[in-house]
């Protein structure tokens, strides 16, 4: 008797558990949902429009850091360039390999981008839905707008920015380690190069414990990574010297000595809005919208302070990362490296909401290990959805609670950190695993 209604409470319970989550999910999906919707006249191709200048200033030799004026105003006048052109940041590779495009008007050179990065986030797709246990054409076609109106992605499609081309190199890398597909072991190399050369950041995915377990593998990578950037460096002298002696050396001393912008999710950036009074400017929910806000700190840290605080947590959070994989005994070398990724999120500096797209390949892993792991998908999801509303909590929100909530993209990227470390950690006393059974 008392053994039925034990049973009875613990299925009523699990019974209320799933309707929970499903609406928290479904909260998430509206959020994301809407504001994709809201910004479907918003496709500015911003970004894009640094790499375009860039890339036609590649073919001539021309130094993108910074533009000229002159040289801007030329691309105003003869190829249709918007006259608001941001910052070049990516390495002269980048550049480079984009020059087939500057042939083309803007106008239509942004179109052609926009379609390529269509193709982009449809393959992505796939691979995560394989990632997270399923291969029906059927699930694959009716959870696509998923991924392309989350939040993250869709910032990419109107920005016309390149995380999603890092997103591809993120899920070939894991392809190549969790199958035997000689194609995608030999796929990701030229692919992690390219999205070294679109962010720096990428290059720091090599510390994988698997990679390094492959000494050739990893050879092969830097031999080929060391050739194509000293191509660069003798075909484009001016150029690259202007970039490496110069440019870079003068972002990175920005990027990790001066308070960062609100929709910066590094821990340096949050850890100085959270400790330092600030003033911020920045776009609405409608994107003709300009707000101004000042957010007093209840306390004020010096940037030393908050430097140390940072590199702390970096250790702290490093060592717990090393203890996973250890403990792990190379169950999920995937996994392992998606891993390594949230934690480059977490701690690389000037990372934009739109990086969050490489949060992908860890919540699809998590959704295949399980309803514990799905949780933890969908909280992700939840998090990722509220910092979509990061300019709004900045307006409507009083201080107290505006400054916090400012991070919401960083909390969403911590929990799969941990969810994907003390996943390996359950795993212990597993038998290794396996690639995902594909669910028809």
């Amino acid at each position: 008797m008392i053994s039925a209604s034990v049973d009875w409470t613990m299925n009523q319970n699990r019974y209320y558990s799933k309707w929970i989550w499903l609406c928290v999910l479904l909260a998430a999906s509206v959020i994301h949902f809407g504001t994709a919707a809201l910004r479907l006249n918003g496709f500015n191709a911003l970004d894009f429009s640094s790499y375009y200048a860039a890339a036609a200033s590649s073919s001539l030799d021309i130094s993108p850091y910074p533009f000229s004026p002159e040289w801007i105003d030329f691309l105003v006048e003869t190829k249709d360039l918007p006259e608001r052109v941001p910052r070049f940041n990516s390495a002269p590779l980048w550049a480079w390999l984009l020059q087939p495009l500057a042939h083309l008007p803007f106008p239509y050179a942004a179109v052609l981008w926009l379609l390529i990065l269509g193709v982009v986030v449809v393959f992505c797709h796939i691979l995560l839905v394989r990632i997270a246990g399923y291969e029906d054409w059927k699930i694959t076609a009716a959870t696509l707008p998923i991924t392309a109106t989350f939040g993250p992605m869709f910032l990419n499609l109107t920005l016309g920015q390149n995380a999603a081309i890092l997103l591809l190199c993120a899920l070939i890398m894991g392809e190549a380690l969790r199958t035997r597909s000689r194609f995608m072991k030999i796929l990701w190399i030229p692919l992690w190069i390219v999205a070294v050369a679109g962010k720096i950041f990428p290059a720091l995915w090599l510390g994988a414990r698997p990679f390094l377990k492959r000494p050739r593998t990893l050879l092969a990578a830097l031999g080929l990574f060391a050739m194509v950037f000293l191509a660069i460096a003798w075909l484009k002298p001016t150029v690259n010297k202007s970039y490496w002696q110069r440019y870079f050396i003068g972002r990175a001393q920005k990027y990790t000595s001066i308070s960062a912008g609100i929709d910066d999710q590094s821990m340096r950036a949050y850890l100085d809005r959270i400790t330092q009074s600030s003033r911020f400017g920045f776009h609405g929910i409608d994107v003709r919208e300009r707000h101004r806000v000042t957010w007093k700190a209840p306390w004020e840290l010096t940037d030393r302070a908050v430097f140390a605080a940072t590199a702390a947590l970096a250790v702290l959070m490093g060592i717990w990362l090393i203890y996973s994989w250890v403990r792990s005994r190379s169950r999920s070398p995937d996994g392992e490296l998606y891993s390594l990724i949230l934690f480059v999120l977490i701690f690389f500096p000037n990372i934009q909401r739109y990086n969050h797209v490489l949060a992908l390949p860890a919540m699809a892993w998590l959704w295949q290990r399980g309803p514990w792991g799905r949780k933890l998908a969908i909280a992700g999801y939840a998090l990722f959805a509220l910092s979509r509303l990061n300019h709004a909590w900045a307006v409507y929100l009083p201080t107290t609670l505006a400054i916090p909530a400012s991070g919401f993209g960083l909390f969403g990227v911590m929990l799969l950190f941990f969810g994907t470390t003390l996943s390996f950690l359950k795993s212990c006393g597993d038998k290794p695993l396996q690639a995902a059974a594909p669910k028809r």
